[in-house]
């Protein structure tokens, strides 16, 4: 009986909810009946709310359009919503911002997004919005909020499916002419006429001494596990390598509930490996404590995650892996700091940036060929010029 209920809640779920009223419904409503007049120039006014509720790597990328407000003449009034789990990455703008932090998971599903009533925000309190979205709900939802606001000045990047209720929206950051996600998001600043600051992460953290150490994060949050993790036996490689040819220290990170691959991987280790040069901290860093450890360490080894942007914030030397993900995107390519590896296959990069759920790539191989065909000897080689 218990397997009924939870199957019919999952259909439900699946296609009433997320497909009928997320993806046609709600928009179409919407988009009808909200829409508003498009412009090329808006007016900032004084009081700009800018809002980015996604994942911990995204909010890095916002950095960039926060110094283009702080810094321009007209001195704006700037309030910033933001996941209540970044808190930490902008602990250096508490002083030339106002900083709301919230708890974003109803804003992720079709009947949460136009839910506002627990934010500290009133109609009247802003003349514009800029809203800096990569997941398409929480865009909606931010335009939603600004609509609820009254707001007559709206700047959104592209995702989501209520662009017609914001008065710009940025182009679209195609796969086929692909651009670095900081510099994209400046693009929202266009029709206020705001001089840009460079498209470069600045959380504006301090350095802390740097260890002999390197940080090894070998696995990626949620749907992505399977095609953004490099193998483990790969990774396997770099661990044997730099404890048998240098004299740094390793440590292995992950995040809560991922602690179970450390653990695997540490056991795939030759008995002859020495151990106490290994620290595991899988599952027990704080956001704050693993920023600390970045920056401590003399390089960063990891895949698609939040790491990598932390440690571009740190200008470390960064080796990193690309499977369903366009590096072209996510990396400053021109960074030569950064060591992007991948396989050129036809069907890279298969995951898209969807206004419509599901949006992640089920691989069409058994498993990730554009991970699992890394040449690791051309891995070695490079941690070693590195080093």
């Amino acid at each position: 009986m218990n397997k009924i209920i939870r199957k019919i809640h999952f259909l439900y779920h699946r296609y009433i909810e997320e497909i009928l009223f997320g993806n046609y419904l709600i928009p179409w409503f919407y988009n009808t009946f909200k829409k508003v007049e498009k412009k090329k120039r808006l007016d900032i006014g004084q009081s700009v709310l800018v809002w980015n509720i996604d994942s911990l790597g995204d909010s890095t990328w916002i950095t960039p359009v926060l110094k283009s407000l702080i810094k321009d003449p007209r001195k704006f009034k700037v309030t910033l919503v933001h996941n209540e789990l970044c808190s930490v990455l902008f602990k250096g703008y508490e002083n030339e911002i106002t900083l709301i932090g919230i708890n974003p998971k109803k804003y992720y599903t079709p009947f949460g997004i136009n839910d506002f009533k627990s934010l500290p925000l009133e109609k009247g309190m802003y003349d514009s919005m800029i809203i800096l979205e990569m997941g398409s709900r929480p865009a909606d939802a931010g335009r939603l909020l600004g609509h609820h606001l009254g707001i007559k000045n709206i700047s959104s990047t592209n995702l989501g499916t209520l662009k017609n209720i914001c008065h710009y929206v940025a182009p679209e950051n195609k796969d086929d002419s692909p651009e670095y996600w900081p510099k994209h998001f400046l693009k929202t600043l266009e029709p206020f006429e705001i001089e840009k600051e460079q498209a470069k992460i600045d959380l504006r953290l301090d350095q802390t001494q740097e260890l002999d150490q390197i940080l090894i994060h070998p696995v990626v949050a949620g749907y992505g596990m399977s095609t953004k993790m490099l193998p483990l036996e790969k990774m396997k490689t770099l661990i044997k390598f730099i404890l048998d040819k240098t004299d740094y220290d390793i440590v292995l990170s992950s995040g809560p509930g991922e602690e179970r691959y450390i653990k695997n991987l540490l056991d795939m280790l030759d008995i002859k490996v020495d151990i106490s040069r290994i620290k595991n901290v899988s599952g027990k860093l704080s956001i704050k404590d693993l920023l600390r450890v970045i920056s401590e360490s003399k390089a960063v080894i990891c895949n698609d995650t939040s790491v990598l942007h932390f440690a571009t914030n740190f200008d470390k030397p960064i080796i990193t892996f690309f499977g369903a993900t366009n590096e072209s995107k996510i990396v400053d390519l021109d960074n030569d700091r950064v060591s992007v590896f991948s396989t050129d296959l036809e069907c890279r990069s298969c995951h898209k940036n969807s206004d419509y759920y599901p949006f992640w790539p089920k691989c069409k191989f058994e498993s990730a060929m554009c991970l699992d065909d890394i040449d690791m000897n051309d891995v070695v080689d490079r941690l070693r010029d590195i080093l």
